[in-house]
Parts: C-alpha cells; structure tokens; sequence
C-alpha cells in the first residue's frame, strides 16, 4: 500500500468517526480531532532517526567474507600512529591533527577487532583525532590527507566500513578515490550529526570507467584523501572528529577479464 493510499484510508477512517459520532457513538472532541490530524500527517512520514544495527552489520560482513571468498578486506588504516596524516586543506586558523588514546567500545567493536585481526597492528590503539573551526558555516571545508596516496590491491571497491566521533556537527563527509586517467572520484560517506561513537557503513558504486581501468590496464585506485564540508546549519565555532578502523570490502572477481593480460591501451 503506498503513502497515498494510506493517507485516503485513514482520512477515510476519520471521516467515518465523525458521521457516526452524531448519530450513534459520542466519541470524544479530542479522539476526532486526532484522527482529522493523522489524516493529514500520518505516522509513516514522522522523522525517525534510527540507530543502526551494528553488530549485524558485522555478523553480515562476516558471513560475506566465509561464503564469498572473491570478496576480501582490505585495511585502510586503524588509524594507531603508523601511518602520517596532515591537514591538506582547511579555510580555518584552527587545524590541528593527533593520535589520541579514544577508541570505540561494546559488542561490535570488539567482533570486528576479531575480523580484522589479521591486518591490525599490534600494540597500543589510538584513534586520529581531527579539531578545527568553523568560522563561515556551508562554505569551509576540512580536508585531511595520508603523507603517500594509500594504494587498493587487486579488486574493486563495494563498502566502506569505519567508526567516527562526533558531537552532532552538523557536517558531511566525502572520500577522494585518485586513479590514473581518470578524474578524482568523490564518494560520499555521510553526516556526522550524531553524538559518540558510530559505526558507519556505505556502498560504494565505482563508474564503469573507473572498473575498466582496473581491470584492462591494471590501473589500481587510491585514497587521497577524507574532505569534511560544513552545512550552513553548523554552529560557529570548534569542533572534533575523531576517525577509526578504516576498511572496504573488496571484490576481487571484477579485478580482471578474461584477455586483461592482453594492454589494449583501453582510455588512452
């Protein structure tokens, strides 16, 4: 039933009341008025934030990675102080970048420490802490890069996965994919208008282009870099984000074609 048919349905419903109420039944003012109002503004169309189910999403990244073994991990960073990142881009006097000793908590987290185990360095965990400014909220930006563009093996991206921090900045965020003869592409990874830890998981949709590339010249992607774009409904002032065990799933059966081995100088 759609949205439409629904709200017919119920107007229906509140009309009905209303005709017998004169007649038969004394329902109330208020039991009336509240079905002329859902008529009008059904409960389908309340916003609802829900909390997505984390754990799950885990146990399903699990079952993919034993029933399909052409998809793999591949570790972007667990963000624990080996790899330098800086502040590329930022409009703001305040830009400050650090390893800190904040990490994500419960059920999931520690299940996907499990799944990831055999790519996690070892010792102690840190997260990677990004403060900056907000001065003229919708028109800066922040955007942080790895010292070296981090290189994909074999495979074609399908999901990003990471944990982030906020405290309800009302931001967005964009990963920037880097391939030769291509264009740098933007992938969108969300808002950070939450508060705490979240564990944020997106598809990935590479252009057909881009799959070409890798699999006929084996031209392989790059991350350069994570921009954070402010809305014009953030506050003005500082704020934090702190990023976390950051991976794609990787599907492997759309590295190559049959006769990739053969340059057809394919996008020259």
């Amino acid at each position: 039933m759609s949205a439409a048919d629904i709200t017919i349905l119920t107007f229906s419903l509140s009309a009905m009341v209303l005709l017998l109420s004169t007649r038969r039944f004394p329902f109330s003012i208020g039991l009336q008025i509240f079905l002329i109002s859902a008529s009008f503004f059904p409960n389908y169309s309340a916003p609802w934030n829900k909390l997505p189910d984390e754990l799950g999403q885990v146990k399903i990244l699990e079952r993919i990675l034993e029933d399909r073994k052409t998809y793999q991990i591949f570790l972007i960073d667990d963000f624990d102080s080996l790899r330098p990142w800086k502040i590329y881009r930022g409009d703001a006097f305040l830009n400050n970048t650090a390893f800190i000793s904040k990490t994500p908590s419960g059920p999931a987290w520690e299940r996907e420490k499990q799944v990831l185990s055999p790519w996690l360095s070892q010792g102690k965990e840190y997260s990677f802490m990004i403060h900056s400014f907000v001065e003229i909220p919708g028109k800066e930006k922040v955007e942080i890069r790895p010292q070296e563009p981090i290189t994909f093996p074999d495979g074609v991206p399908v999901r990003l996965f990471f944990w982030a921090y906020a405290e309800n900045v009302s931001m967005s965020g964009k990963l920037i994919l880097k391939q030769e003869k291509s264009k740098d592409l933007m992938i969108d990874i969300g808002n950070f208008q939450f508060e705490g830890w979240r564990r944020i998981e997106i598809p990935i949709r590479i252009p057909a282009r881009n799959v070409r590339l890798i699999q006929s010249l084996q031209i392989p992607l790059q991350l350069k870099g994570i921009r954070f774009q402010s809305s014009p409904h953030q506050k003005k002032g500082p704020f934090f984000i702190y990023l976390d065990q950051m991976s794609v799933l990787l599907d492997t059966s759309q590295a190559k074609y049959p006769g990739s081995e053969i340059k057809d100088n394919w996008g020259d």
